[in-house]
């Protein structure tokens, strides 16, 4: 670039700095004067070469680490100027690490930390592990114990309280004298798919048996999913109550679905009207939370050892108690019998019912392993 003239002051003499080299021409009124070296332009200078230059690693010069402590290892949160001036560009908010000696090192990079035209920032800096604390490791978490080592994400933890047979076999069956256990907790007596019309004497003396060894009956009485009248249903329980002698009742082919609630709270109340001291509501599924309310007991499930791998309790069930629910896994081989009731216990079925029979009635008889079950369930009782 060429020398400025002063007017008047002929050609530029020893010591008349150029323009880049800092020093400021004199103006119209000091004609023929040298110009003297002006602060302002060497600072504008120096700051177009540092705006051409490469920025500093992670946004902060040297001046900026020279004001930190020389402390320990800790976290110091670096302040940033507001806005951009002069051409500069503001560095990302970033956490330093001080570290011992003097060195001091930024912990890493934020990613993606650019300006808008009116100097915003866009993107996130990333917060070093520092703020967020130490991640633990495997040796610091603690020892699993017992049944949460099988435990599956969003499944309760709980323990089978009591086993519950439905007993649907004729009186004279020899798995009556294997269920006259006082430790059982509902066995459930079918007559003929419900009471009946007359009064059976087998069953009258099977029903008397069994309330002697202390054991709990239940009748079952058949609902029809809600299209059967209430009346009927009353009636059936009362028959049950005048014939042999049962005040539980077992309602099964349950509706699940919120519509039928006020069908079944109209149900509930008949029965308990007629006698009844204790309602199982059969829904062999996770029904509406409605349903909790109406009943002792809630079945909600019933169906092989195939599909019960794949049950999920919903939020409402697992905040209730572990005695309001009961499962029934058939076509469960003796290999998995200690599986399936941990996985009950986890799900937060109370009470359970294993057996290894299949087909269209795998209530027709008792397991194989049932006094492999029981004493699984009462071990410690």
């Amino acid at each position: 670039m060429d020398p400025v003239r002063l007017p008047e002051a002929g050609p530029p003499a020893a010591g008349h700095a150029h323009r880049d080299g800092g020093v400021r021409a004199g103006g119209p009124r000091r004609a023929g004067r040298r110009a003297r070296p002006v602060r302002g332009v060497r600072r504008g200078a120096r700051r177009r070469r540092r705006a051409a230059r490469p920025p500093a690693r992670h946004g902060h010069d040297r001046a900026d680490a020279r004001r930190l402590p020389r402390a320990g290892l800790r976290v110091l949160p670096l302040a940033c100027a507001a806005g951009v001036r002069a051409g500069r560009r503001r560095p990302a908010r970033l956490h330093l690490r001080a570290g011992r000696g003097g060195r001091r090192r930024a912990d890493r990079p934020a990613p993606h930390a650019r300006h808008g035209p009116a100097g915003g920032l866009r993107g996130a800096a990333r917060l070093s592990h520092d703020v967020r604390g130490p991640r633990p490791g495997p040796r610091d978490l603690p020892p699993m114990k017992g049944h949460a080592m099988l435990r599956t994400p969003g499944e309760p933890a709980g323990r089978v309280a009591s086993v519950a047979v439905p007993a649907y076999f004729p009186p004279g069956a020899v798995d009556w004298t294997a269920l006259a256990d006082p430790r059982l907790g509902t066995v459930v007596l079918n007559v003929d798919s419900g009471a009946g019309t007359v009064r059976d004497r087998g069953f009258a003396a099977t029903a008397h048996r069994m309330a002697e060894a202390g054991v709990k009956l239940a009748g079952y009485v058949d609902t029809a999913y809600g299209s059967r009248p209430p009346r009927a249903v009353e009636d059936e329980v009362a028959r049950y109550w005048k014939w042999y002698g049962i005040r539980r009742v077992f309602l099964d082919q349950v509706s699940a679905v919120p519509g039928h609630v006020l069908r079944y709270r109209r149900v509930v109340a008949g029965v308990r009207g007629r006698g009844a001291s204790y309602v199982v509501l059969n829904h062999g599924t996770y029904p509406d939370s409605a349903y909790a309310d109406l009943a002792d007991l809630l079945v909600t499930f019933e169906g092989p050892w195939s599909a019960y791998q794949h049950v999920r309790v919903p939020a409402w069930a697992a905040r209730l108690p572990a005695e309001r629910f009961c499962h029934l896994i058939y076509a469960a081989p003796q290999a998995v019998l200690a599986r399936a009731l941990a996985r009950a216990g986890r799900r937060n079925a109370g009470v359970v019912y294993v057996t290894d029979r299949a087909g269209a009635n795998p209530w027709i008889g008792l397991p194989g392993y049932f006094s492999r079950e029981l004493s699984l369930v009462y071990a410690n009782r």
